[in-house]
Parts: C-alpha cells; structure tokens; sequence
C-alpha cells in the first residue's frame, strides 16, 4: 500500500516563491518506523495532502484531530501504513498569507488550538504542544495495525524523532 505525493512550491501575495523548494518526505524503506522517521523529520507545510491516498489507508487512520499540527499526525500515520512515493513535478501551487489563516495565530499556541478547537476555550493545558504532538505519534503507533515489533518502534521512533528535531530546531533559533 503506498500514497503518492505531488511536489508543491509555495508563494506569497505578490506570487513571489516563498523560502527554498519543500523537502520530499517520500520514503520507500521497508520499515514503518524508517518512513516515520523521515515524515517527522522533513515535513514543514502539509501540501502533501493534495495527494493520492489508498482509502484503504485512510480508513485505517484518526484521520484529522481537534488539536494543533493533527495533519502531521495524519502524514505520519499513512508513512507508517505504507510507502510514501513523490511526483518530481510541480503540481501544487501554495500561497502562503504572512496575516491570515493559521500564521495568525501560529506563535499564540493557547489561541492556535481555541482556533481549531473553540471548545477548548478556558481549559488548562497539560502539555505543550510539541509535547501533545510526540504523544499523538505513540497513540498512533498503538492505534494502527502494525506488527507488534513495528509498532514498538514506532511507539519509540516518533517522539524521539519529534523532539530531537523540535529541540535542535530550538537551539538553532536561539544561535
């Protein structure tokens, strides 16, 4: 089982490409907790969703959630399912607004999840959101029907994966 991805660019309003091209998140590696690995590790704006999913697959998913980056969830749920091959050709044209949409309240994580979710209005946080999102990947692993071995290490691969990159991304911010 395999989803295909079309290669994507983003713009701005003035239709001026955005930063550099999106890196692939294709991954054929036999290994759900490979293809994991590499989801967590290169994704950044999901245009990947613009794709071919096997219905198969998805049925077998949570399919979006209520909370901050659940997308990503998705993506990483399909890569541990199956294959994720690319189309090398741009099909997918992105404008990104720098005012609207999620960028207004991307850096507010209280008012990010209000957003997706209104009925969170008033409601204490125990986790902070990249913690919430490791967490979502090991209730993804224990969720989807994987071998147990495979879903053992995609329980552990994910928030490593996740918060090693979070983290490093952290301290190049602060460099």
């Amino acid at each position: 089982m395999f989803s295909s991805i079309p290669g994507a660019e983003q713009f701005d309003e003035n239709g001026l490409a955005v930063g550099v091209g999106l890196p692939s998140i294709a991954s054929n590696d036999p290994r759900p907790y490979r293809r994991l690995g590499t989801v967590i590790w290169r994704i950044s704006y999901v245009t990947q969703h613009f794709g071919l999913f096997a219905s198969e697959a998805l049925r077998k998913t949570r399919l979006n959630g209520s909370y901050a980056s659940s997308d990503y969830v998705l993506t990483a749920e399909i890569a541990m399912l199956g294959e994720i091959r690319e189309i090398p050709e741009v099909l997918i044209r992105r404008r990104v607004e720098m005012q609207g949409g999620t960028k207004a309240v991307l850096h507010n994580k209280k008012a990010w999840t209000i957003w997706l979710d209104p009925r969170m209005e008033g409601r204490r946080f125990l986790l902070r959101m990249e913690e919430r999102l490791a967490w979502e990947y090991v209730r993804s692993a224990w969720l989807l029907p994987l071998r147990p071995m495979d879903k053992l290490a995609c329980m552990l691969a994910g928030p490593y994966v996740h918060l090693s990159e979070t983290s490093s991304l952290r301290h190049q911010n602060v460099a």
